[in-house]
């Protein structure tokens, strides 16, 4: 478990491991309690979306997916999240107890919200950890998004997509400028007073594109008109998420700027 401070209220933000987000959801009383845990924690969707999954949502969805919709009534604001098979399998077998149109979890986003404190509450006790004292629903979201990023190697984008969060700067300075507790213990470890060893030389930005890859061998060919190799104008990079990055980056000016990682020259929008 992670812990910050909110910059505007007084309580703390919760970044959860997944075996943490799996124990809350095994605190939880019934299959319908345990299912709005995991479409959180395992899914990303917010309270409001929580209490408006149908069954056929999941039916429906592509393959490993549910259909999510920000306003159910209104069928505005669409999109379609991941989904682990345990959630989906419960999701479904609930879903055959539900009429046509009803939520799977057909309880209230406030009864949601007290599901949650409660169980973290309950852990509280178990672990003597006052950091759950602290969790919300909405961490459970930020857990999720947070661990796609940081320790699954999702891109942004593709996280921006399954989570439904629309403004790139919001999205970048709360998931992307923010570490979930395995990516800490990663960087701790390369600590070498603490035991650790520091890692090997990485690339920060493989290309993946066989021109590209030659200039990397060929860091002298930076020296050339961007136009003449054109590998200024070609997108195809890898994202590697520990480095809390934009998805682009530019290639280094000259050879003096070749060090082995790259620095950010320009922003996405100036290549």
């Amino acid at each position: 478990m992670r812990l910050d401070d909110y910059p505007k209220k007084e309580s703390k933000r919760v970044w959860l491991t997944v075996d943490e987000i799996e124990c809350l959801a095994d605190e939880t009383a019934d299959p319908v309690r345990e299912l709005a845990v995991r479409l959180a924690g395992q899914a990303g969707l917010r309270r409001s979306e929580i209490g408006s999954v149908r069954p056929q949502d999941f039916e429906h969805a592509p393959d490993g997916f549910v259909r999510v919709w920000e306003d159910y009534a209104k069928r505005d604001i669409y999109r379609e999240a991941p989904v682990p098979d345990e959630v989906a399998t419960i999701a479904r077998t609930l879903g055959h107890a539900r009429n046509d149109g009803e939520p799977v979890v057909n309880i209230s986003g406030s009864t949601i919200y007290r599901v949650v404190r409660g169980a973290a509450g309950d852990l509280e006790k178990e672990t003597g950890d006052e950091g759950w004292s602290y969790l919300d629903v909405h961490d459970l979201r930020r857990s999720w998004g947070g661990h796609l990023l940081w320790d699954c190697g999702c891109s942004p984008m593709a996280v921006m997509e399954f989570g439904g969060w629309s403004d790139w700067s919001t999205f970048e300075e709360h998931y992307m400028g923010e570490m979930t507790p395995q990516a800490m213990d990663r960087e701790r470890a390369k600590i070498d007073y603490m035991g650790g060893e520091p890692a090997d030389e990485e690339v920060l930005f493989e290309p993946e594109s066989p021109a590209l890859a030659d200039t990397y061998d060929h860091p002298e060919w930076l020296l050339d008109p961007p136009t003449q190799r054109g590998w200024r104008t070609d997108p195809s990079l890898r994202y590697y998420p520990d480095y809390g990055t934009t998805e682009r980056r530019a290639w280094p000016r000259s050879v003096s700027e070749y060090d082995g990682s790259w620095s950010l020259l320009m922003s996405a929008s100036d290549n």
